[in-house]
């Protein structure tokens, strides 16, 4: 996220790890624009702070003025993140504002601008172990059906940007969570997935991070336990067990 507290940070960070395939995090939903308020004024509140994510999607329901300004801010945070010496992979946005389509428009316009490769997917939706008791089954379908307007929408998305920008994305984002059925077990959660992990390039969400950092963002507060997760030793084992490759969007083709 090019208008954090951390963003140098990171950048200092992603040095030591050369083969990383980095993105820029886009952002119309926390902290304060890159631009002047006079170029993103119906982006902001009346403290030029950004709308929370809620109100912004209300906001970008459509409007041409509104998609000038978000493709000037979003060219702005590109390119600051290339002059921090990151040449990215791929994009996506804080909070999945890109799955408003005026917005995810203006993000595949700017992929090809910057001559950027790849997208993170948007959207998932809940899935089965395989053998899964009948009420798991049904609960599954309950759920997609529920929010079926939300994948919808995330599938056209990701369509879009594969189809009209040429962008490279996963097949599939997917997250523990909604993986059914859900164990309490975190880590054993994580092992059923990879264990039932469909052919092809998944993109499985985590949220890592240092723990003794205390930027004034509201990122810096989250509490949960991927960082260890992500390097767990049973972790990696079940991966070498099951032939799973991990690759960054760095080796996307």
């Amino acid at each position: 996220m090019a208008n954090m507290p951390a963003t140098s940070y990171a950048a200092d960070m992603s040095r030591e790890w050369p083969s990383l395939g980095i993105g820029v995090h886009l952002t119309l939903t926390q902290g304060k624009p890159l631009l002047p308020i006079r170029d993103t004024y119906l982006l902001t509140d009346e403290n030029g702070n950004f709308l929370d994510p809620g109100e912004q999607a209300r906001n970008l329901i459509w409007s041409q003025t509104k998609m000038s300004q978000i493709e000037k801010e979003f060219s702005v945070q590109i390119q600051k993140i290339i002059e921090l010496g990151i040449q990215p992979t791929h994009l996506d946005s804080h909070h999945h504002i890109a799955r408003m389509p005026l917005v995810n428009r203006v993000l595949g316009k700017l992929a090809k601008k910057f001559r950027i490769p790849g997208a993170r997917a948007e959207g998932q939706w809940y899935w089965c172990m395989a053998g899964a008791r009948l009420s798991d089954r049904v609960l599954c379908v309950y759920k997609n059906a529920k929010y079926c307007h939300k994948i919808f929408l995330h599938r056209f998305n990701n369509y879009q940007l594969r189809v009209c920008y040429g962008l490279l994305l996963p097949d599939r984002k997917i997250e523990p969570s909604y993986f059914i059925p859900c164990d309490k077990n975190r880590k054993q959660q994580f092992i059923r997935l990879l264990e039932n992990l469909p052919y092809g390039v998944s993109e499985i969400t985590l949220h890592p991070r240092r723990p003794q950092m205390h930027f004034e963002d509201s990122s810096s507060n989250i509490i949960d336990p991927d960082s260890s997760l992500a390097t767990d030793n049973d972790i990696v084992i079940t991966l070498e067990r099951l032939n799973i490759k991990t690759i960054s969007f760095a080796a996307l083709r």
